[in-house]
């Protein structure tokens, strides 16, 4: 709108030629950024009946969720749009588990966020107190254990697992139920690969002491090393592919993974897990019910989608919106995207 629209809808308005909200009107049809938000940030991505969601829930969202690469973007079948467009949809179907959580009062003490961060222990080494969280952490973390718990309300209200049940899931996925081997390594940090030389000349002065430590236990300082143990299975691709080629008491070439460059150094393993029966069948059980949950979780949101009403903003995302095929439709029927 231009300042002589505004200025003739003005007169209008004072000369009594007008009603009053006119002026009002025309501003808001002219899409005058009176009345939109000034940071993009706060534009709505979507309204979910009749709440807004803004920008910034979601791109903090993606920043949480978004498969971290090496290249910025670079995602699975080379279309990040995709991804966030998956990615978008799962934030919205949180979204709606959240509002079912509100309206049951569901409630997460701080205590049990605090035990929830712990667990994370994002950013912390062994010896090393936890990186302290602010407000912003809290706040998913809350949103995170609010919707879990209404998933499992979902599952837990029908009947419990029943022996015969457990026994069945057991007897078809046995295998895949069994613990991995374990490899205990010493993982080493390398500033940049420029200075990985460097750094393989100084493990390998150290290797004396790492070998008497393998064979006494003794505890070494983290300028040895951070010591771990853990699954093969449960590595990076990167990492499992430089320690899987090695013997007790040798170092791997650098490996790399988001930037962050490590020499691994061998110290036992792979050691088999040995596990007895009743460890597999409790095993089995966890499994069965984290399936219960999940079915029961999407049957849920099936029924709450229908009753909810949805609007898409997509020009507000920051990405061009792919819809999913013809599936998701069914699935949410009571979906309205707006153009």
């Amino acid at each position: 709108m231009n300042r002589a629209t505004v200025r003739d809808t003005r007169e209008t308005a004072r000369s009594g030629h007008g009603a009053p909200w006119l002026l009002l009107s025309l501003l808001f049809l002219s899409g005058c950024s009176l009345f939109g938000p000034a940071d993009p940030a706060e534009a709505p991505v979507a309204l979910l009946d009749g709440k807004t969601v803004t920008r910034a829930d979601l791109d903090a969202y993606l920043r949480e969720n978004l498969p971290r690469t090496g290249e910025e973007d670079s995602v699975e079948e080379g279309d990040p749009d995709v991804v966030k467009s998956r990615l978008f949809d799962n934030f919205l179907d949180e979204e709606i588990l959240l509002a079912e959580a509100r309206r049951r009062k569901v409630t997460v003490s701080e205590a049990e966020i605090d035990a929830y961060l712990g667990e994370l222990g994002a950013g912390s080494r062994e010896g090393e107190a936890p990186a302290p969280r602010g407000e912003e952490e809290r706040r998913r973390a809350r949103r995170n254990l609010s919707i879990q718990r209404l998933r499992d309300a979902f599952a837990l209200r029908p009947s419990l697992l029943d022996a015969a049940e457990i026994e069945a899931y057991l007897a078809e996925h046995r295998e895949e139920l069994r613990a991995k081997p374990t490899v205990v390594f010493r993982a080493f940090p390398v500033a940049s690969p420029a200075d990985a030389p460097a750094r393989e000349k100084e493990i390998a002065r150290m290797k004396p002491r790492l070998e008497r430590a393998a064979r006494t236990g003794e505890d070494l300082g983290l300028e040895y090393g951070l010591l771990q143990e853990a699954s093969i299975a449960d590595l990076p691709e990167e990492y499992r592919a430089a320690i899987e080629a090695l013997k007790p008491g040798e170092a791997s070439a650098p490996a790399t993974l988001d930037g962050d460059t490590w020499i691994f150094y061998l110290v036992a393993g792979p050691t088999p897990v040995v596990e007895g029966e009743e460890t597999l069948r409790e095993r089995a059980r966890e499994a069965l019910a984290r399936d219960r949950v999940e079915d029961a979780s999407a049957r849920q949101l099936a029924v709450l989608k229908i009753k909810s009403r949805i609007e898409i903003r997509p020009e507000n995302l920051g990405f061009r919106y792919v819809p999913e095929p013809a599936s998701r439709d069914a699935a949410g029927a009571g979906k309205k995207e707006s153009e």
